[in-house]
């Protein structure tokens, strides 16, 4: 329940008067599904305050079942059509294991152990991009012949973005001895190797980049925006295995696409 739709409704009922233009301003922040204008609700000044006398059926309806709901599961959200308002109780990461040919799926859920149903290696590629995570096999041979970092029985993640970072996630990749992140290298793949170091700071990280790469980056012609540039800056100076990549930024300030690796 919202304590103070609660608190708001329990006064209207009660014939006490409230702040009425917080009232309505607080109502417009919920968002609802329901047409009605702010002057239909209705009230009779008493001193500073208001005493509302009409609300649109509507509408009173509405916030009478949203405040009996419960705000804090997307379960109780769903049954106003708010599930969107609180986030998953749980979490997901697709997984293609060193010692299986076929992609798996680990299952984390609030308060409860990993569902693994395999036993995780000692070192992990976590890849960014859904593209390169299906090319399995070029991707795999991309990473022993371009890049210098030798992953021997390494289990490939697929990020899905910055959710990887969840920190549901948080007891599964620690149990990682090593970690290299395969990220787009831009802002985003910065930010998202950052929020990895701090999910895992016992973790040997590593910020895959080809040993051609700088030869790629002069191929582009887009240009870093300037405000994402120092962002990175930033981000790179405080984390030593992105102080490599922080360099070829500083110098080239372009980005690139993880997918080109593959071309």
């Amino acid at each position: 329940m919202d304590a103070r739709l609660n608190n708001y409704l329990a006064k209207i009922a009660a014939n006490k008067p409230i702040d009425l233009a917080k009232f309505r301003e607080f109502i417009a922040s919920l968002a609802l599904d329901v047409g009605y204008l702010a002057s239909e609700i209705q009230a009779v000044k008493q001193g500073r305050l208001y005493r509302v006398t009409f609300m649109p059926p509507e509408l009173e309806r509405t916030l009478q079942q949203l405040a009996q709901t419960d705000a804090t599961s997307r379960t109780g959200k769903a049954t106003i059509n708010r599930s969107h308002d609180v986030a998953v109780s749980g979490s997901m990461l697709i997984v293609r294991p060193a010692a299986a040919g076929h992609p798996q799926v680990v299952v984390f859920a609030n308060d409860r152990v990993a569902q693994c149903p395999f036993a995780p290696s000692r070192q992990a590629v976590i890849v960014e991009n859904l593209e390169n995570f299906l090319a399995f096999a070029a991707a795999a041979e991309f990473l022993q012949q371009r890049c210098d970092i030798k992953l021997a029985a390494a289990d490939y993640i697929f990020a899905n973005g910055n959710q990887i970072s969840n920190q549901l996630h948080q007891a599964f990749l620690a149990r990682y001895e090593r970690i290299a992140i395969w990220v787009d290298f831009d802002f985003g793949g910065f930010k998202i190797a950052a929020n990895l170091a701090k999910l895992v700071p016992d973790t040997e990280l590593h910020f895959v980049l080809p040993d051609d790469i700088e030869q790629r980056l002069e191929r582009i012609s887009k240009l870093q925006p300037v405000n994402q540039l120092y962002q990175i800056l930033e981000i790179a100076n405080q984390h030593p295995f992105l102080q490599a990549a922080g360099r070829l930024m500083a110098r080239f300030n372009r980005p690139l696409e993880q997918e080109s690796y593959l071309a």
